[in-house]
C-alpha cells in the first residue's frame, strides 16, 4: 500500500514541509528534507506498531512454551528484530513531537 503524504518537520534544521514518505527496513517512515537534504526517519504507523506487538507476544508465548517442556528458549530474529524496531520507534515518537513542538514556538 502507497504511503501518502504527511507534514513533517526536519529533525536536522526544523524546516516544517509535505512530503510522501519511503519505508525502511522494518518499516519506518523515511523522509528526506527539502532544505537541508538530510534523511531522517518518522515512527512507525499504527498498523506497523500493532504487528510488532503481536510478534513479541508470539514469541514471548513461544518462549514459555519452552521453559514448560524444560528446553532451551530461543527468541528468534524475528522477535528481536521486533523489540529493536518498538524500542527505536518509542524514542523516535519523543524526538519527533519534540522537534514538532520546538518548530511550532
Amino acid at each position: 500500500m502507497a504511503l501518502s503524504a504527511i507534514g513533517a518537520t526536519c529533525t536536522h534544521c526544523r524546516t516544517q514541509f509535505r512530503a510522501t514518505p519511503k519505508r525502511s527496513f522494518l518499516g519506518f517512515q523515511k523522509l528526506k528534507c527539502f532544505k537541508c537534504a538530510k534523511e531522517f526517519l518518522y515512527p512507525l504507523t499504527s498498523g506497523y506498531r500493532t504487528i510488532y506487538r503481536v510478534v513479541i507476544a508470539l514469541t514471548i508465548v513461544s518462549i514459555l512454551i519452552s521453559f514448560s517442556r524444560g528446553r532451551t528458549p530461543l527468541p528468534g530474529l524475528l522477535g528481536i528484530a521486533a523489540v529493536a524496531a518498538l524500542i527505536q520507534d518509542s524514542k523516535l515518537r519523543k524526538t519527533t513531537v519534540a522537534s514538532t513542538v520546538k518548530a511550532r514556538a
